[in-house]
């Protein structure tokens, strides 16, 4: 039986490398496309077909979609020092040349990779679900709206069309095999220190494997239109720091940082962003989200994609190790 075949955009990133490595385990064929700039090291040993092109051009895409069963849409800019129109530029337009493209090639089955801000967060005893609407006061959030804009066209297309389109929406994700703009980002912040300045928040934290595990559920589902939030465990930083600390056997001295300093600090940084021209990560809407509970259930997915759910320890511990490996050169 001939196996069907997953095109995977983004491939060379931190959930989509994850994601690759599954579907193949699974007997899928992948065909994955990055940019012609990226760096594919972390693909270099799996056996797929790599296409490199520039996902604007509908043409190329629709020949990259040829003998597909599937397109999984995950490349996204989510660096957060990138101009605004840039942000709708990647993440919005050219999800709407994709699905596109997918419509003339007659795909069987789109997976959107959005975010789970696209839906409200929550408390740790109300956390956030795909019923809560998106937040108004992430509209300044370049990434966030352009993500949650490029979901609602998906969506849409599946209303007005039947689009046989379902959307993911990952929390913060850690695992291995991260390139080390994920994972490596937040373990960076706590491994081994002494002394730690915590954001006052908190945020859900997934294993990047169980995210994967979503989204070949969802390839498999015969469900249209709905959106899954792919959560795992809600954590204060002062307690995901507290389980690195397990993880490393290290002990450190959490300092909470008060939410008032978070936000004039990034009050003065959008003025010096104005007067400089220059775009910096840190700004107002990012304090903000170092503030809020950016808590969330993944009920839904559980239900109906059978999300797997690993403890924090396990997947911690798979990030921890690849971390060490990245510092060690190995």
């Amino acid at each position: 039986m001939k196996k069907k075949m997953v095109l995977v955009t983004g491939a060379n990133g931190f959930l989509a490398n994850n994601l690759i490595r599954l579907l193949l385990e699974s007997n899928y064929s992948v065909r994955g496309v990055v940019r012609s700039t990226s760096n594919t090291d972390i693909l270099k040993d799996l056996p797929i077909e790599l296409i490199r092109a520039e996902l604007s051009d509908s043409e190329t895409l629709m020949e990259a979609m040829n003998g597909c069963d599937a397109v999984v849409h995950l490349a996204a800019l989510t660096a957060q020092n990138a101009k605004p129109d840039d942000y709708m530029q990647i993440n919005y337009l050219v999800t709407k040349t994709l699905v596109m493209a997918a419509k003339k090639m007659n795909i069987r089955r789109f997976i959107y990779v959005s975010t789970a801000n696209a839906f409200g967060n929550g408390s740790l005893s109300d956390p956030g679900h795909e019923g809560i609407p998106f937040m108004t006061w992430l509209h300044d959030s370049g990434y966030a709206y352009s993500k949650y804009r490029a979901q609602q066209f998906v969506l849409d297309e599946v209303k007005k069309t039947n689009f046989p389109a379902i959307v993911v929406n990952p929390t913060f994700m850690l695992g291995p095999h991260d390139p080390g703009s994920s994972s490596g980002k937040i373990i960076k912040m706590g491994y081994r220190k002494r002394i730690r300045l915590c954001p006052p928040g908190g945020k859900n934290l997934v294993s990047v494997q169980d995210a994967a595990r979503g989204i070949v559920s969802a390839i498999e589902s015969t469900v249209r239109g709905n959106a899954y939030i792919l959560a795992g465990e809600n954590l204060s930083y002062t307690g995901f720091f507290n389980e690195l600390d397990k993880v490393t056997g290290s002990r450190g001295i959490n300092i909470v940082i008060p939410r008032w300093f978070l936000i004039t600090a990034g009050w003065i940084s959008e003025r010096i962003q104005k007067l400089t021209g220059r775009h910096y990560a840190f700004n107002q809407v990012n304090a903000r989200i170092l503030c809020e509970h950016n808590y969330y259930t993944a009920r839904k997915a559980i239900e109906e994609l059978k999300l797997p759910q690993t403890p924090i320890y396990t997947f911690l511990k798979e990030a921890v190790e690849d971390f060490e490996c990245r510092l060690s050169g190995s």
